[in-house]
């Protein structure tokens, strides 16, 4: 076989196997499982992840929150949360958030990612059996170390 015929081809069968990852619309972000949420000007309706339901405020080492809820905490499923900062006020650079106990035994904590001016956002994964007295937990890093804070959902 003529080597300037294999080149091209080797090319084409390599580009063909790896596929090209869908180009996302600019100010989105991919999470983990796939999801592709849209910049806060082109965001979906709330009701794409379900009614929104104010948990509260929360205060998290030096950082002043408000929680949302969007849709339901259900076990073995995915929960959405907003945590909203104040216009203006810095983020965290890691928050991390769980539903369970506070050792967070038997529960996988998510990192949220930063969607718009002033939330935070990320799909927890939910324990199939939840302890007694389980809460959404909240931990930032802190040069003085991690800070956490929980809230309720019910």
């Amino acid at each position: 076989m003529n080597l300037s015929r294999l080149v091209p081809l080797c090319t084409a069968l390599l580009l063909a196997a790896c596929g090209d990852k869908p180009a996302i619309p600019d100010g989105a972000h991919v999470h983990p499982d796939g999801t592709v949420h849209l910049a806060d000007d082109k965001k979906p309706a709330a009701d794409e992840h379900g009614p929104e339901h104010p948990l509260g405020e929360l205060v998290i080492g030096e950082h002043k929150v408000q929680v949302v809820l969007l849709g339901d905490v259900v076990p073995g499923k995915e929960a959405d949360f907003d945590v909203r900062f104040a216009a203006g006020s810095k983020r965290p650079d890691v928050l991390r958030v769980w539903v369970g106990v506070e050792s967070a035994i038997g529960s996988m904590k998510q990192r949220f990612s930063n969607e718009g001016d002033t939330t935070m956002h990320g799909h927890v994964p939910v324990p199939a059996t939840l302890p007694e007295g389980s809460k959404v937990w909240f931990e930032v890093e802190t040069k003085d170390g991690a800070k956490k804070a929980s809230i309720a959902w019910k």
